[in-house]
């Protein structure tokens, strides 16, 4: 595995050894979810880059750009057992030479769940991303379903820009308890807590589907989530294509449950798929 710290070092590796490469993207601190990323992009492409950088521009003020953990020799170590062929290291310097004044946005799909209460996070991941796809030119992307509506939004971006590349989702992974794995869970004190989030909305979406009756059941899983956690930033049905409100004339089963909200002060996000619910 080569590692990558600079555009002109990757260009020079991507001259050296012209393949196809799959491309997972990650802020690094990684765990067994961004693994299973990997293991998603080796279905798809025999060679793979990972990039490891935390990305400033999809921070907003008072949130954790300072203190995100960074872990890098962890990284690199994990990475290494994982067979991938490069990864790709770049300081804020070389990624953002000047102060990015672009603002990226796709109205449609920003503009709710997470974009609603961070108005900033999908102009950086998009603009991130726009450079990576310019840098590497991936055949595949792969990101991981627990953030959804980032998957759809950067799907969208590489379809209208028209990059040769395909955005391809990866399955959550949760622990032994159900809790979504993010790098963020340790931040965490009570963990035993953010475990009865999952199955609070599995609970939720399970009967929803069974009785086709989402504005009670939604009502029921915010009481009990409030009972225990800071607040809830969205608890909400959307369409699992295009992120379009839920009303009674559809199909829940083209529906997701998208979940966000602040326990300990650690913003958790989390979403269920009812179409993979069994009635």
């Amino acid at each position: 595995m080569i590692v990558l710290k600079s555009k002109v070092e990757l260009e020079k590796f991507l001259r050296n050894h012209v393949h196809d490469y799959g491309f997972v993207p990650t802020m690094g601190n990684l765990h067994s979810g961004h693994l299973s990323l990997i293991q998603t992009a080796k279905k798809y492409s025999q060679y793979i880059i990972v990039s490891i950088f935390v990305n400033p521009t999809q921070f907003g003020i008072n949130e954790d750009f300072s203190t995100y953990p960074r872990t890098l020799e962890q990284d690199i170590a994990m990475l290494e057992s994982q067979e991938v062929d490069a990864v790709y290291v770049p300081t804020i310097e070389c990624m953002y030479p000047v102060e990015s004044k672009l603002w990226l946005d796709i109205p449609s799909l920003t503009k709710v769940l997470c974009g609603k209460s961070r108005p900033h996070f999908f102009n950086g991941v998009l603009t991130v991303l726009l450079k990576f796809c310019l840098q590497i030119s991936p055949q595949f992307i792969i990101l991981g379903e627990k953030d959804y509506q980032q998957f759809l939004v950067v799907k969208e971006m590489v379809n209208s820009i028209g990059f040769n590349t395909e955005v391809i989702p990866s399955p959550i992974i949760r622990n032994q308890n159900g809790l979504a794995l993010s790098s963020r869970n340790s931040y965490l004190t009570e963990t035993h807590k953010a475990e009865k989030i999952n199955k609070i909305l599995f609970k939720a979406a399970k009967n929803i589907i069974d009785t086709q009756n989402a504005s009670f059941f939604l009502e029921e899983a915010k009481k009990e989530l409030l009972s225990f956690i800071d607040d809830i930033d969205y608890l909400e049905l959307r369409s699992n294509f295009n992120l379009e409100e839920y009303s009674i004339d559809k199909s829940l089963k083209d529906f997701r449950l998208f979940f966000a909200g602040k326990l300990e002060k650690v913003r958790l996000i989390d979403n269920f798929y009812l179409g993979e619910i069994r009635v």
